[in-house]
């Protein structure tokens, strides 16, 4: 069988919350989505 290991949520201290958000969106923003045997992609349809 498979193993879905995908966390749903993050916590984050509240000191930290604005940078970690900033930074995850800027993140985010450069994911490359597509067929996951294309090099490149990184991260599969869902």
């Amino acid at each position: 069988g498979q193993c879905c290991c995908a966390g749903s949520r993050t916590f984050v201290h509240e000191r930290v919350y604005d940078e970690f958000v900033e930074k995850s969106k800027a993140r985010a923003a450069k994911r490359v989505v597509g067929d996951p045997f294309k090099k490149g992609v990184e991260q599969g349809p869902q």
